[in-house]
């Protein structure tokens, strides 16, 4: 059991390192390309998703329920990837990308 829950812990680690690397090239292009990023527009998503980050160690950590855990560690995942990767149709577009 212990292989599968270390599994996922580090799958886990790679969606947040993923997440975050495409959260600074965003913020790299913002600063390089011709368009702004409205800062603001980031605060509900990312405090929704830290509250259910939280609340995804808190279920699997001091609690033990793994399954709630993932429910709200992969909720966290799917709203802060959709809060960083939403301004990469801006970049594409501005790159000329398809």
């Amino acid at each position: 059991m212990n292989s599968g829950h270390d599994h996922h812990q580090r799958a886990d680690t790679a969606v947040w390192i993923t997440i975050g690397v495409i959260a600074m090239a965003v913020m790299g292009f913002a600063l390089l390309g011709p368009f702004e990023l409205d800062l603001r527009s980031f605060l509900i998503p990312g405090a929704v998703t830290a509250l259910l980050a939280a609340g995804g160690w808190f279920y699997r950590s001091v609690r033990r329920d793994r399954r709630l855990g993932a429910i709200l560690s992969s909720t966290a995942h799917i709203i802060g990837f959709a809060a960083v990767g939403a301004p990469l149709s801006y970049i594409a577009a501005t790159a000329g990308f398809p």
